[in-house]
């Protein structure tokens, strides 16, 4: 909203928030992301999430669905100056966790994950279980399924 420069962005996440509600059961989890989430975690690898969302909103979509149990860290909006495609997040995700570039992909779906990951000099994985085709980026690879993560082990 900032790049559009929309006028009162409180007031209008103040607005659109709640609306979301009215969308909830249009919303699903990809099926085999929990397995996969928790066969990651059992073969100890350590995971974050990071996102462009707000603490309200992260508590809204992952946390009131469960899926923050899978992750180590979280990272959201307030907690960084410069969102996607800055590097911030991914940045902040790997101190938290101790990690290594070498040793860290990152998982995206836009553009703006690729350049994200990019700058932060990690392995960008493109979530492709999603049925959309990359444009505009090259992933460094490309995940078919939430399975496919394992791979990466």
């Amino acid at each position: 909203m900032i790049r559009l420069n929309v006028p009162d962005i409180e007031g209008v996440l103040a607005e659109w928030g709640p609306r979301t509600q009215d969308y909830r059961d249009t919303v699903a989890i990809y099926d085999g992301i929990p397995v996969a989430l928790e066969q990651l975690r059992s073969a100890g690898a350590q995971l974050a999430i990071m996102t462009s969302k707000r603490r309200f909103e992260y508590d809204r979509d992952v946390v009131s669905l469960g899926l923050d149990q899978y992750f180590d860290q979280a990272v959201v909006a307030e907690d960084i100056a410069h969102g996607k495609p800055a590097p911030d997040g991914i940045l902040l995700a790997m101190q938290r966790l101790a990690a290594q570039p070498s040793d860290t992909i990152y998982l995206g779906d836009t553009v703006y994950d690729a350049e994200a990951s990019a700058a932060a000099g990690v392995t960008f994985g493109f979530a492709a279980w999603n049925g959309r085709t990359p444009r505009d980026f090259t992933p460094d690879v490309s995940l078919t399924t939430p399975q496919a993560m394992l791979d990466l082990l």
